[in-house]
């Protein structure tokens, strides 16, 4: 199980996380832990989410995301996990579900706490903690025996200075502004998934804008990416009338982005595939499902088979090793520089 907690402050998502971690023996994930845990560890993402901290300002998506997938590659993770507080805007929802594309995963329950202003402004400015044992007093729905002392240690009660009703109301402003839009975003999947792939599809045109202008003072522009590409994946993502709606905006788009002079496809078997993912051993990709590989591979084979857009080379890789074998590189570019026009298909043998 694959969950995400969506509440405002005060609606108990941290104690319904707990329950729920003891009924599923999955891990609560909280961003705020995470990124004091990456601070305290000193590690690269720690640094930069302290300077972040320290100069006053909030830790960047981009930051937040690398910490967040890291915590999920962990094997106590791979069952399922709770996020609490996370996402709280439509752009991280978009974000976690391209972190978790890329782990073979998907968030598969979206649970909603609700309750009343008044309600949540009772909870959380009358509440009342102890700073030596950790219990927790309200001072309108569990008071303590003595006014400002804690009952289980006799110590005196902290009440936080932002715990006052008008931050707390500020804090549910920003709540219903930018998160209760999540739960439109989650109501309907396929529309997510939509939106997910025209924020990628535009992302890619933009790049593709870019490397039009680089072709104005450059001979040689090298790509990791082709915009026709995108459509393998929305035809993977998206439902048929999601479909029908790209395939009216793709073609406009694709009218304004230069085509390559050659496109390489380096096709694999998908056992190998998985053979180098091991060996490289890249955190992020420990965790990708097979079965999404296959997928993904069929995808690829089918949108290569029907190309006609520009000269491709389809280059079988199985038995390739630029890294040990020079001479597999060198033969690599020789059948670059022949390629002229039409589909042409390399399959080295080697002894």
């Amino acid at each position: 199980m694959r969950m995400v907690l969506l509440g405002a402050p005060g609606s108990g998502k941290g104690t319904q996380a707990k329950l729920l971690v003891e009924r599923y023996k999955i891990p609560q994930i909280s961003i705020g832990d995470l990124l004091r845990e990456a601070v305290a560890s000193g590690s690269t993402l720690g640094r930069q989410a302290k300077a972040a901290m320290d100069a006053g300002q909030l830790v960047s998506d981009e930051i937040v995301l690398s910490v967040l997938k890291e915590r999920l590659m962990r094997a106590d993770a791979r069952k399922g996990f709770i996020l609490d507080g996370f996402p709280r805007n439509h752009q991280q929802a978009e974000a976690l579900d391209l972190a978790l594309e890329q782990l073979g995963r998907k968030v598969d329950r979206v649970v909603v706490l609700e309750a009343a202003d008044d309600v949540l402004v009772k909870r959380i400015a009358g509440r009342r903690s102890c700073p030596d044992c950790g219990s927790v007093f309200n001072v309108y729905a569990n008071a303590p025996a003595k006014e400002g002392v804690c009952d289980k240690c006799e110590a005196t009660l902290v009440h936080r200075v932002d715990d006052n009703p008008e931050t707390v109301q500020n804090r549910l402003d920003v709540y219903k502004a930018q998160t209760e839009p999540l739960i439109r975003f989650y109501e309907g999947r396929e529309g997510a998934a939509f939106q997910v792939q025209i924020y990628f599809l535009l992302s890619r045109f933009q790049q593709q804008r870019e490397i039009a202008q680089m072709n104005l003072f450059q001979r040689l522009v090298l790509a990791d990416y082709t915009f026709p590409k995108d459509r393998i994946f929305a035809y993977l993502n998206l439902d048929d009338t999601d479909l029908r709606v790209y395939e009216k905006l793709y073609p406009v788009l694709e009218h304004e982005v230069p085509k390559p002079d050659l496109v390489i496809y380096m096709q694999a078997s998908v056992e190998v595939l998985v053979e180098r993912i091991k060996k490289r051993a890249r955190d992020f990709e420990s965790n990708i499902d097979p079965n999404y590989l296959v997928r993904l591979s069929e995808a690829y084979s089918y949108y290569f088979f029907h190309y006609r857009e520009t000269p491709l080379l389809v280059v079988n890789t199985d038995d390739i090793d630029f890294v040990n074998r020079p001479a597999d590189f060198n033969a690599f570019v020789e059948q670059i520089m022949r390629s002229r026009r039409g589909t042409q298909v390399y399959v080295p043998v080697n002894n």
